[in-house]
């Protein structure tokens, strides 16, 4: 292992703790509101106003509620497909036809999951899709996200990257879960957008767009525009506007930047 994978899981399981503990404190009414926020915020995305598959999950517990995004993406006409936890952590995919074609799944011990009860379609079926909804734990200014460890979607990076697939990933968080510095193993893969409940940010150059404008520099950057929204002693919201900037050599951090916010610029708006 790098010096860097051994350094770095130390950090990701402190943050997990961390996370996971902020998480237990929601209640339900939270989780509920920061759901349909957070669906109303994925929808101004450019890369889910434009897709015609979306590779999705159903939350659970405290996670970022997804049932309203996957219902509104589904009444679009977009295609959905969801996973389904294999034996070995992989995942396979079939596809979402609303609530009611859910099963509640329990893996041995671990917390039941909501998968899809129909025809199963293998697991690289997540390579059809145009955007990549992931879920996380945190991610930070370089796109680097931490999931819960288990491994699976490192597996769906992978994957993609055999397939030579490049869909968006876009990673689905509570506003406080946007920290300064995600701990990086060298598998690691950043995402291309953050969406939370008071804001989403896009990689504009994906599409030939600019959500900014592009600074005077040989580096291209990626936006990710967070939303002024009130304080909430729930998630630590924020009324300031920012324009958080995201490189796309995130490998430049590992090579000896001093700093976890080297690579994160923000402009107050």
């Amino acid at each position: 292992m790098s010096h860097i994978g051994r350094t770095a899981a130390p950090g990701k399981r402190a943050l997990r703790q961390e996370l996971l503990a902020a998480r237990d404190r929601l209640t339900a009414d939270d989780v509920r509101e920061a759901g349909e926020a957070l669906a109303r915020r994925a929808l101004e995305l450019p890369e889910l106003a434009e897709a015609r598959t979306v590779a999705a999950y159903v939350s659970v517990g405290t996670e970022p509620g997804t049932l309203a995004l996957l219902d509104a993406l589904r009444a679009r006409g977009v295609r959905v497909l969801l996973p389904g936890l294999l034996p070995d952590n992989d995942l396979d995919w079939g596809a979402y036809a609303g609530e009611g074609s859910l099963a509640r799944v329990r893996h041995g011990g671990r917390m039941a999951l909501f998968e899809p009860a129909g025809q199963r379609l293998g697991p690289d079926a997540v390579a059809a899709a145009d955007v990549v909804l992931l879920p996380g734990l945190a991610a930070d200014g370089r796109g680097m996200r931490l999931g819960r460890g288990g491994g699976s979607y490192d597996r769906v990076l992978a994957r993609l990257e055999r397939a030579k697939a490049r869909p968006a990933l876009v990673v689905l968080l509570y506003d406080r879960e946007v920290v300064g510095h995600v701990p990086a193993e060298p598998h690691d893969r950043p995402v291309q957008a953050v969406v939370t409940p008071s804001g989403s940010g896009a990689s504009p150059e994906r599409r030939g767009r600019s959500l900014v404008r592009r600074r005077p520099s040989t580096r291209a950057w990626r936006a990710f525009a967070v939303a002024g929204v009130p304080r909430s002693a729930a998630h630590g919201l924020s009324t300031r506007v920012s324009l958080v900037l995201l490189s796309t050599a995130p490998a430049e951090y590992d090579q000896g930047s001093s700093s976890p916010l080297a690579h994160l610029s923000v402009w107050s708006v």
